[in-house]
C-alpha cells in the first residue's frame, strides 16, 4: 500500500514509503492526516508484487560411455542435448486499485477530528463517548445479553455486573483500544439480536456518516 498527494496515512510520511496489508486481515482503516493548509487530494494505491515465469532453452552436452573398445572409436562420446527449463523472474509490481483522495468533497457535518480522550478510536461511532450514550438506552438486562451477543464471556460479565456502571464498563471491557469496522457490524447483529433494531439501525446510520451515535428520537 502506498500514497500520492499532500496527505499521509497511519505511518506513511511520502511516496518513497509503503506498507505491507496483513493476508489475515481483510480491511484496514486509513486516517488520513494533512500538515498543510489545503484540503489533502492524492491516492491511496493498492499493489502486489508479481512473478512471471518463462522457459529457458538449455543445452546439456551428455557423454556416451561405449561398452567396449571396439567401439570406443566409432561412437561419437559427446552428444548435445537440448531442454527447456521453467524459471521464475520477478517482474516489478502489479496496481490493483488507486482510491482518490479529495479533501474538497468531505461533508462539514461529518465527525472526523480525534477525540483526546479516546485518540485511537478513529471511527467515530466506537468511540467510549458514543458508545456510553448507547448504554443509556439499554436497561441492565439488555447490556447484559448484549454483552454474550458481543462474545464476552458470562464469567468477565459477572464480574462486573454488580458494579454501579455496569452498562459502561461491558462496551469498555469489548472494545480494543484501537476498534476496526468489524466491530460495528458485530454491534450491529448483537443488537438486532435482542430485539433493539431502532438502536442497531441508529449505529448502523452513524458509521455510514461518520459521526458518534444519537439516540432515536420517535414520533408520538
Amino acid at each position: 500500500i502506498s500514497l500520492e498527494g499532500n496527505f499521509q496515512i497511519d505511518t506513511i510520511r511520502s511516496s518513497e514509503e509503503h506498507i505491507i496489508f496483513n493476508k489475515k486481515k481483510r480491511h484496514r482503516t486509513f486516517h488520513i492526516i494533512s500538515d498543510q493548509h489545503e484540503p489533502p487530494i492524492g491516492d491511496v494505491i493498492l499493489f502486489r508484487t508479481t512473478k512471471k515465469i518463462v522457459e529457458q532453452l538449455v543445452v546439456d552436452t551428455l557423454q556416451n560411455k561405449p561398452k567396449n573398445r571396439f567401439c570406443q572409436g566409432l561412437c561419437n562420446n559427446a552428444v548435445e542435448v537440448a531442454t527447456s527449463r521453467k524459471v521464475v523472474i520477478e517482474n516489478g509490481i502489479e496496481e490493483l486499485v488507486r482510491l482518490p483522495i479529495d479533501g474538497q468533497l468531505f461533508d462539514e457535518n461529518q465527525d472526523i477530528g480525534v477525540d483526546i480522550d479516546d485518540p485511537q478510536c478513529t471511527i467515530p461511532v466506537l468511540r467510549k463517548s458514543s458508545l456510553f450514550r448507547l448504554a443509556k438506552q439499554l436497561s441492565e438486562d439488555e447490556c447484559y445479553k448484549l454483552g454474550v451477543q458481543l462474545h464476552i464471556s458470562e464469567k468477565k460479565l459477572s464480574s462486573i455486573e454488580s458494579t454501579s456502571a455496569f452498562k459502561t464498563a461491558m462496551f469498555e471491557m469489548w472494545r480494543p483500544t484501537r476498534p476496526n469496522e468489524t466491530l460495528v457490524f458485530n454491534l450491529v447483529k448483537a443488537l438486532k439480536i435482542i430485539d433493539k433494531d431502532n438502536e442497531a439501525d441508529a449505529v448502523q446510520e452513524a458509521f455510514t456518516d461518520n459521526i458518534e451515535f444519537k439516540p432515536v428520537v420517535l414520533d408520538n
